[in-house]
């Protein structure tokens, strides 16, 4: 297993400025490397200029249909493991929320130098989101952290996450789930990873 799943059930969760967990080491040590070091292509990835940044779709389970590119046996492994049973009853049991029947989507997101998003507080379908991120270093004053605000202004941030490798943060979605991620400095020479796993209502 790569998923430490115990560490899911006894994560912490916070109240304020809505429900959100922060995660130290959920992805086993030993797949770091080959996690950090061969994420998808750049050719796998599609632009998004709405947004100004590139992603790529891990797995879609709507309607049974997946779109996975060709990636590693650590890649493969952990996306298969976040689409088990086990991750969904561990998020669930941690949260209180009814996952049973909601659709896990997934997606890989690539942030370029200049890239961020502004404010959001995601799609009303989402139920719950979880952020994993392979860097396996990041300085915070370059931008590109997870940032949780207490409002939609996004001068009032309440945290910053670094996207690093032993991070990961999931939060309850809400009208006031406010987030963002600050734009990567132009000067950075690091790709800044992440995947998103998303529960979201089969209706919406």
């Amino acid at each position: 297993m790569l998923l430490d799943l115990d560490a899911i059930r006894n994560g912490k969760i916070h109240d304020y400025p809505y429900r959100w967990i922060l995660f130290n080491n959920l992805i086993r040590e030993s797949a770091k490397h080959e996690l950090v070091s061969t994420p998808p292509l750049e050719d796998q990835f599609e632009y998004d200029g709405d947004d100004g940044y590139i992603h790529g779709f891990g797995r879609s389970l709507d309607e049974g249909t997946q779109r996975v590119f060709p990636l590693g046996s650590a890649w493969t492994q952990l996306i298969d493991e976040l689409s088990s049973p086990g991750y969904r009853n561990a998020i669930a049991e941690l949260t209180g929320l009814d996952l049973s029947n909601q659709i896990l989507g997934m997606r890989f997101y690539r942030y370029n130098p200049g890239h961020g998003t502004y404010p959001h507080h995601d799609h009303p379908a989402n139920t719950l989101v979880h952020m994993f991120y392979f860097c396996e270093k990041w300085d915070s004053r370059w931008g590109g952290c997870f940032r949780i605000l207490k409002e939609e202004n996004p001068d009032s941030g309440f945290l910053d996450i670094p996207p690093l490798f032993d991070i990961s943060v999931a939060f309850v979605r809400s009208d006031n789930s406010w987030h963002m991620v600050p734009h990567i400095a132009p000067y950075v020479t690091q790709i800044r990873y992440a995947l998103k796993a998303s529960f979201y209502k089969p209706q919406e």
